[in-house]
C-alpha cells in the first residue's frame, strides 16, 4: 500500500525530469514543425513533376487557357506556363522541367473535328519528353482527364444536332449548362481506402502528400522512446534507482518510456488536430496509443539488446535512417515486407488505414515487453549461478 501511495509522487518527479532534458523539448518542437512543413507543402505545389505549358498561337486561346486553368488546380503536377513552344523545349532541355505540353492552333476546332468524325486521329497537344518515367505517365493521365471533359462536350453537341432536331432552336451555351448540371448517381472510378471507406478525389490526393509526415512522426515519436532508453541507462548508472529491486526495475524503465509515450502522443494529437490533418478523433487515439505502448517495448527491447549507453547512441542513428528507407513512408518496398513489420512505424503508418493494425500494434507490444521479461529473468538466473 505505501509503494501505491508513492506512486503518483514518482511519477510525476519523472515527467518533471523528463522536461529538463533539452534533447527532449527539441524532439517534442520537431513534432510541430513536421506537421506544420508536411501541411504547408500540401497547400502549395508539390513539385515531384513539373511541366511547362505553351501554346503554338499568341494570344494563348481561350480553350487553352481554360484547360490550362483546370490542370493547375491539381497540386500534384507544378506548372509552368511560357511564352512560347521555343522557351517550353529550352526548359526540358535545360532539365528545368520534365515535359513540356505544346497545345496546337485552332484546338476548340480539331475538338469538334474529332467529335465528328472519331476514326481520324487528331492531335490535340504535342508533348516533348526525353525519357519515359512512371511520373510522366501519371501527368500524361492528368491532361488527358482533363481533355476527356472537353471531348465528351463536343461529342455531346454533336449527338444533340444531328438526332434531336426538336432541340435546333437551343444554343449550345444552354445545352452545356444542361450537360454540366446533370448528376450522375455513379461515377466512372470510386476511390476508397482498403476498409471500404469512399474517399472523395480531394481526400487522394491530402493522403498522397501527406502519407509521409506520417511515417516521419512515428520515426520521431520512436526516437523520443529510445532517448528515453538512454536516460534511464544513465540514471541507472548514477544509482538513481537504487532504492527499486532489481526484480521491479523493469516496471520502472515502463513507468519511464510511457511517460514519454504520454507526452509524445499528446503533441502530436494536438499539432495533427490543430492543423487539420486528423483522420478522426476515435482512431486517432487508438493507433496513438497502441503505437506508444508498441515504441515502449520496441526501445526497451533495444536497450537491452545494445549493451549500454555507447551501444544505444551507436544503434540509435542506424535504425533511424534504416527505418526511413525501409518503412512505407516514402517508398513501399514489398521485398522488404518481412522487414518492414519488425519495425514499428510501419504499423502506425498502416494503423490509419486498417483497423486491424492497431491488433498487430498490441501483440507487437506484449511481444517485445515478453522479451524484455524473459531477458531479465534469464539474465539474473545467470547472475545467480555467478555467485553460487
Amino acid at each position: 500500500m505505501e509503494i501505491c501511495k508513492r506512486l503518483p509522487r514518482w511519477g510525476l518527479l519523472l515527467w518533471k525530469r523528463l522536461y529538463k532534458k533539452v534533447s527532449f523539448l527539441l524532439l517534442l518542437l520537431l513534432i510541430p514543425a513536421l506537421v506544420l512543413g508536411y501541411g504547408t507543402t500540401a497547400e502549395e505545389e508539390s513539385g515531384l513533376i513539373t511541366v511547362a505549358l505553351a501554346s503554338e498561337v499568341t494570344p494563348v486561346e481561350p480553350m487553352t487557357q481554360q484547360i490550362w486553368a483546370e490542370l493547375q488546380q491539381s497540386n500534384v503536377v507544378r506548372y509552368e506556363v511560357c511564352s512560347s513552344p521555343e522557351q517550353a523545349r529550352k526548359l526540358v532541355a535545360d532539365d528545368r522541367a520534365d515535359v513540356a505540353w505544346i497545345f496546337m492552333e485552332d484546338l476548340e476546332g480539331k475538338i469538334y473535328t474529332f467529335a465528328a468524325d472519331r476514326s481520324r486521329k487528331n492531335a490535340f497537344v504535342t508533348i516533348i519528353e526525353p525519357k519515359d518515367r512512371v511520373l510522366l505517365k501519371l501527368a500524361r493521365e492528368i491532361l488527358s482527364g482533363v481533355m476527356f471533359s472537353y471531348c465528351s462536350e463536343a461529342v455531346y453537341l454533336r449527338y444533340i444536332r444531328e438526332n434531336v432536331p426538336e432541340l435546333a432552336a437551343v444554343s449550345d451555351e444552354q445545352l452545356l449548362t444542361y450537360y454540366e448540371n446533370v448528376e450522375l448517381e455513379e461515377g466512372l472510378f470510386a476511390f476508397s481506402d482498403v476498409e471500404g471507406n469512399v474517399l472523395q478525389e480531394t481526400q487522394t490526393e491530402e493522403h498522397y502528400l501527406l502519407t509521409p509526415v506520417r511515417g516521419m512522426l512515428a520515426v520521431v515519436m520512436l526516437l523520443a522512446g529510445l532517448a528515453t532508453a538512454m536516460y534511464y541507462l544513465r540514471d541507472q548508472r548514477q544509482g538513481t534507482f537504487a532504492w527499486v529491486s532489481q526484480r521491479w526495475l523493469w516496471a520502472v524503465e515502463l513507468g519511464c518510456q510511457m511517460i514519454t509515450a504520454v507526452n509524445v502522443g499528446a503533441v502530436t494529437l494536438i499539432s495533427l488536430a490543430l492543423s487539420g490533418q486528423t483522420e478522426g478523433l476515435l482512431k486517432e487515439l487508438a493507433v496513438a496509443v497502441a503505437y506508444g505502448l508498441c515504441v515502449c517495448g520496441f526501445a526497451m527491447l533495444v536497450r537491452r539488446l545494445s549493451g549500454g549507453i555507447r551501444g544505444m547512441a551507436m544503434v540509435t542513428p542506424l535504425l533511424v535512417v534504416g527505418m526511413l528507407a525501409i518503412c512505407p513512408i516514402f517508398v513501399n518496398i514489398k521485398e522488404l515486407r518481412p522487414i518492414q513489420m519488425l519495425l514499428p512505424p510501419t504499423h502506425y503508418v498502416n494503423g490509419l488505414i486498417r483497423w486491424s493494425y492497431v491488433g498487430y500494434m498490441a501483440l507487437y507490444a506484449l511481444a517485445a515487453m515478453g522479451l524484455c521479461l524473459a531477458w531479465d529473468w534469464l539474465a539474473a538466473k545467470k547472475a545467480g549461478r555467478f555467485q553460487k
